[in-house]
């Protein structure tokens, strides 16, 4: 977490996600267990050091149950890439079976237990040591059938109850690797206005207005400090908005409004008849953005800036929403047009009431500018 007066930040990372059938009773483990004979969390991962195909390298067995408790045992497939520390040769007793709903809290007790034996790093044999007890819910589950009771007679493969051997119980589930960890942020920060005057203080220009966050340093962050990995929609990087992308404004120059509007893809322009002095102060109030810029919350705010000359800030500065905006020859008109405007007060993409007075004393018009359990595969937990 990072955090100063102006702003906070969070920061998050994914917590890998693990089969507790296996990481419970390794040697450092909340029960480690001496079947499991120091074998590593490697070596329960198939194919360790290359690509995972999880209906190729999955080593999975399926159960038969009965009135909650594992009657038998069957091989399905061996898998590839296992004990790797051990040659791909290794037996190991009392493997637990999860998933009996027993005792949340220490779920090894009263586990169904099987003997596992690996050769050349594949599983080549299941034998049931002890059925356990408490597998009720395992039939009910795989079958969709709140009143079954075993899983004796099952035809359809997607019903029935396997486990799936892979310390990594992510790739057991999304069948894919994928060695990296998801992490993102969340900033909450106050904001600033930034006001350009693109013309001649004084004369008919264009305005253009932005919300910024209030800090160097939190404007240092979202202009690129911050590299997510990923999206929520598991494509490409997270994008996220140096600037406010949405919210409502107005600003004022002495007591007189100015300008209103919505900022729209993170900016709002519109021409006035008279732009104010760089040396003006400026008043302006902000709604507050807390949506459209993802993981930003540009919260609300009133203060003061003075507009600065120049040329616009180049579209391409924001990274959440592409489209710009920009007023067209016609929208803003040419020196000609303006004189033949001049009646009108203002002539584009403000959103000033019709109501408001400008510093002539004259009534300004009101235009606008412009959102695998196939039964329960997937591991010994999944049971």
């Amino acid at each position: 977490m990072d955090a100063s007066d102006d702003y906070l930040q969070f920061n998050y990372q994914e917590t890998p996600v693990v089969d507790p059938a296996i990481a419970n009773h390794l040697r450092s483990g909340k029960a480690p267990e001496s079947g499991f004979r120091d074998t590593s969390p490697s070596d329960w991962i198939p194919q360790t050091n290359g690509g995972f195909n999880s209906e190729r390298d999955l080593a999975r067995f399926q159960l038969s149950i009965t009135d909650g408790v594992v009657e038998d045992v069957k091989l399905v497939a061996g898998g590839n890439g296992y004990m790797s520390s051990k040659n791909g040769n290794f037996v190991v007793k009392g493997f637990n079976i999860y998933g009996n709903n027993f005792d949340i809290t220490k779920p090894w007790l009263k586990t169904a237990q099987v003997d596992l034996t690996f050769s050349q790093g594949k599983l080549s044999d299941v034998k049931l040591t002890d059925g356990g007890q408490g597998y009720e819910l395992a039939v009910k589950a795989a079958l969709e059938n709140n009143d079954a009771t075993t899983t004796k007679g099952i035809t359809n493969p997607d019903q029935q109850v396997m486990v799936g051997l892979n310390y990594n119980i992510d790739e057991t589930q999304y069948g894919v690797r994928d060695p990296s960890l998801y992490n993102d942020f969340y900033m909450i920060t106050d904001t600033q206005a930034s006001v350009k005057l693109l013309g001649t203080p004084g004369r008919a220009g264009t305005l253009e207005v932005q919300m910024l966050a209030k800090s160097d340093k939190a404007r240092q962050l979202l202009s690129g400090g911050l590299q997510p990995t990923t999206s929520y929609s598991g494509s490409g990087a997270q994008r996220f908005s140096p600037a406010a992308q949405g919210g409502s404004f107005k600003l004022y120059d002495r007591e007189q409004l100015i300008a209103s509007g919505t900022l729209s893809n993170g900016i709002w322009r519109g021409m006035l008849d008279k732009l104010p002095s760089p040396l003006s102060t400026l008043n302006y109030s902000f709604d507050g953005d807390p949506i459209t810029s993802y993981n930003v919350n540009f919260k609300a705010s009133t203060g003061t800036v003075r507009a600065s000359l120049g040329p616009s800030l180049p579209a391409a500065a924001d990274t959440s929403l592409r489209t710009r905006r920009s007023l067209s020859a016609s929208t803003i008109g040419s020196s000609n047009a303006l004189k033949r405007l001049a009646g009108s007060r203002l002539h584009a993409a403000s959103a000033l009431p019709a109501e408001t007075v400008s510093p002539f004393g004259q009534q300004r018009a009101s235009l606008h500018s412009s959102p695998w359990a196939n039964a329960l595969i997937a591991s010994p937990s999944a049971l």
